[in-house]
């Protein structure tokens, strides 16, 4: 290869030498070709480059072979102009192959070349899905009450329309926020009734006849989450320990139950349902390689003018479409 590169370049100074009249001054240029040599260009030391007399170009090749690991040079001189190939070494070359894969890392994280971009990331319809509990603040027994629910199927699920992140710390840490959907689906464990149309929260428990196969109650909100981050790997996620604290904030978009007997069949009704028009609570996430689990506590009541008591929902899950 070597030689190859010589010939080629002692053809073109020659052809380039004799197209050129009087004296011509040059910088020194520097080429890299493909990672295995260094080609340097320049006037030989204290000449121009000038045409010889006779129009001939008289090339001199000096090279010296060096042991393994050491570096092979040609010198080639053509009239005034220095032509020096420096075949690198194998540890030289395994070096810059290392730190070109490093900055190839680098790149596919975050564009440096964009500061903003960098910091900011937005991703669009994201989907938590978990199981749905309250704590019992009431006056009643609630596992022998109204409010006893079948944990099977109680479900918490959140669409998120977009959750937006701004990091720092080097991608260590981030501050998350968005708007969501939260669909809070309450299957009640017994045949009795949410009233609609009351001041206060009110039961009906209909004839011992009737059996129920479906009676569920749900609630739809729309929140605001933020959240706090860290991350001990934000290069891999795969590698990396993620955890968020924060804080939610929501308004009663609609409530609705659905009851489902062989004696009445199909039955819908909406109402509020003296659910909290506003709520808040607290969130949490963690995430450790592919798996991200999510946790909420509702602080505010689930219902208003209750007089039994309190409830506050709980619901914990796995985040199926992450951040």
């Amino acid at each position: 290869m070597k030689k190859l590169i010589i010939i080629l370049i002692s053809l073109l100074c020659s052809q380039w030498v004799m197209a050129q009249p009087g004296t011509i001054k040059m910088d020194t240029t520097i080429i890299e070709k493909d990672g295995e040599k260094v080609i340097i260009i320049k006037p030989a030391e204290g000449q121009d480059i000038t045409t010889p007399a006779d129009n001939q170009v008289k090339v001199q090749v000096e090279s010296t072979d060096q042991e393994t690991g050491e570096t092979d040079t040609t010198v080639i001189n053509v009239g005034g102009v220095q032509v020096i190939i420096k075949e690198k070494d194998k540890k030289e070359h395994e070096e810059q192959a290392e730190k070109e894969e490093l900055r190839i890392q680098i790149g596919d994280d975050e564009d440096n070349s964009n500061p903003t971009k960098k910091r900011l990331k937005t991703r669009w319809i994201l989907l938590d899905v978990g199981l749905l509990n309250y704590l019992d603040n009431s006056n009643l027994d609630i596992n022998n009450s109204v409010f006893e629910l079948n944990q099977g199927k109680s479900w918490d699920v959140n669409l998120h329309l977009f959750r937006q992140r701004v990091s720092f710390a080097r991608n260590h840490m981030s501050l998350m926020y968005g708007v969501a959907f939260d669909f809070n689906i309450y299957n009640f464990n017994n045949n009795s009734t949410l009233i609609a149309d009351t001041n206060v929260v009110a039961f009906r428990t209909p004839d011992a006849e009737v059996n129920y196969s479906k009676n569920k109650f749900r609630t739809t909100y729309m929140d605001i989450p933020v959240t706090l981050n860290f991350n001990t790997n934000p290069r891999k996620s795969s590698k990396s320990v993620r955890i968020g604290l924060g804080a939610y904030g929501g308004m009663l978009v609609g409530a609705v139950t659905k009851q489902k007997s062989s004696k009445f069949g199909k039955v819908k009704e909406r109402d509020n349902y003296n659910a909290e028009r506003f709520r808040y609570g607290v969130y949490g996430d963690l995430g450790i390689g592919p798996i991200n689990l999510y946790a909420k506590y509702q602080l505010s009541n689930l219902f208003d003018n209750n007089p039994i008591g309190s409830l506050q929902p709980l619901s914990f899950g796995i985040k199926v479409i992450p951040f």
